[in-house]
């Protein structure tokens, strides 16, 4: 008997030790966290920025301050009364337009919204400071937001954005290849929960929301880098993570990319028949890093390095089907490939562009929204 409690005891006091040094190095790590970028873990991907919305469900908080800080950037966030992205001036938007102005309305997610970098750096920004029209001034209303399916951002055009007049349309997708976008505002919109500044998504199932709920500690975080450094294995090894290996994924032909397009022509004419037919309506299209960076196939646990250029065809296959229809749309693909060589146009953790990659972005949108424009409105060339 006694020798049964005394191994017992041995087990319970080797759980209690086990127990503790998880704790311990836990606290450690979470410490060295806070202490090297200042904030922290839980807030890397989930910062306390956004506020409940009528129209559209969620936004960015209203007249927003915030710092956002990871281990791979550090960005100040600013926003408006209307919860759009701005510089520290949080600039509000006059409804009624200057004849001298013309005014280009992003729409999109994260992307759009410049995620990981500062706002004189993003993309949209370096379009307005550097797009050349004749006679007109260039300003760009950024509504991007993160997460924000384009169904939701339609919407809020249809309440509240038509009144400020833009005259481009610029909606920014994303994804391993080119995805449906939203063809009108439904009805009834899918709304995620906004609590304490961070967007909670209704409906995830028991192992989304452990995994979801492990991600916020030290040891998960820092055990992924230590893997993806010492122990991931070689490229080509495992076949089973192929994407387009799945049948499911594989499958599709031309049918599935007209189909794609369609949403797209339809997206455009939704919004010329809000705006009116003179309003030009444009996309712009942003792969995963993978397809630029073919070393990030290790970040992406169900890609494999033979759907590098697998992803690549199917990206031009759907870029050429909405060409097709007359619709513009930008492939940024090739032009971040040309110049990925200048150094890492996406951040490697947090998947988004770097402020290279949407110097790289804004250089390739310029002259192919200055073409659209000039060519809708019988403008004189710009020299720049």
């Amino acid at each position: 008997m006694s020798q049964r409690l005394t191994f017992r005891k041995k087990v319970l006091f080797s759980l209690v030790t086990i127990g503790l040094s998880i704790v311990l190095i836990e606290v450690l790590l979470q410490t060295f966290y806070f202490v090297s970028v200042g904030d922290f873990l839980f807030r890397r991907a989930l910062p306390p920025i956004y506020a409940a919305d009528p129209i559209r469900c969620y936004k960015v908080a209203s007249n927003l301050t915030y710092t956002h800080r990871t281990n791979e950037f550090e960005t100040e966030i600013f926003s408006n009364s209307l919860g759009l992205r701005t510089a520290s001036d949080h600039r509000e938007y006059t409804p009624t337009k200057p004849d001298d102005v013309y005014r280009i309305l992003v729409t999109g997610p994260s992307f759009a919204f410049g995620w990981g970098s500062n706002y004189d750096a993003i993309f949209p920004t370096l379009i307005e400071n550097e797009l050349k029209i004749p006679g007109k001034r260039v300003e760009v209303i950024n509504l991007g937001t993160p997460s924000q399916p384009s169904s939701h951002q339609l919407c809020w055009l249809e309440k509240v954005g038509y009144a400020y007049q833009p005259d481009m349309i610029l909606h920014v997708s994303y994804g391993r290849e080119v995805n449906p976008v939203a063809t009108s505002c439904p009805a009834t919109l899918e709304c995620p929960g906004v609590v304490d500044g961070q967007l909670v998504p209704r409906g995830l199932g028991p192992l989304r929301r452990a995994k979801a709920f492990a991600k916020q500690f030290a040891l998960v975080f820092y055990g992924y880098y230590a893997y993806n450094v010492i122990a991931k294995p070689p490229p080509g090894v495992d076949e089973s993570r192929s994407f387009y290996g799945q049948e499911e994924n594989a499958a599709g032909g031309d049918e599935e990319f007209d189909r794609t397009a369609e949403t797209y022509l339809a997206h455009r004419e939704f919004l010329k028949a809000l705006l009116g037919p003179r309003t030009e309506v444009a996309f712009l299209y942003l792969p995963y890093s993978y397809s630029v960076h073919p070393e990030d196939v290790d970040r992406f646990p169900d890609i494999h390095a033979s759907d590098v250029p697998l992803s690549r065809g199917r990206i031009r296959l759907g870029i050429e089907a909405i060409e097709r229809l007359h619709v513009p749309i930008l492939d940024t693909l090739p032009y971040l490939s040309g110049r990925s060589e200048e150094g890492r146009l996406y951040f490697w953790l947090d998947i988004h562009l770097t402020p290279l990659g949407n110097r790289v972005v804004a250089d390739a949108a310029i002259p192919f929204l200055r073409d659209i424009i000039v060519t809708s409105a019988g403008l004189p060339e710009s020299s720049d």
